[in-house]
């Protein structure tokens, strides 16, 4: 099974970005939109990389499909899909 990962970034103030991967709670914080996204972007990479190693994910012990947080965006927030390298299988 295929689990696409979602990401929400929030303008939490001048120059504070917050971003969140919805499915595996994992947080970061950038002084841009963008640095926001690539620092979770890498998070999540080394994330599954762990899980990878410890064969946690081949268990079924990372993310559950389906079970995303409910999501209710601020004024300030986008949502975005994951690189598509960052599936988990």
């Amino acid at each position: 099974m295929l689990a696409q990962l979602t990401g929400v970034i929030t303008k939490k103030g001048p120059g504070r970005y917050f971003a969140r991967c919805l499915e595996l709670e994992i947080d970061c914080e950038g002084s841009t939109e963008e640095e926001a996204k690539n620092r979770l972007i890498n998070a999540v990479q080394e994330y599954i990389d762990s899980l990878c190693e410890t064969k946690e994910l081949r268990a079924g012990k990372a993310a559950r499909p389906g079970l995303k947080r409910e999501l209710v965006p601020e004024k300030n927030s986008k949502v975005f899909e994951m690189p598509s390298h960052l599936i988990l299988h």
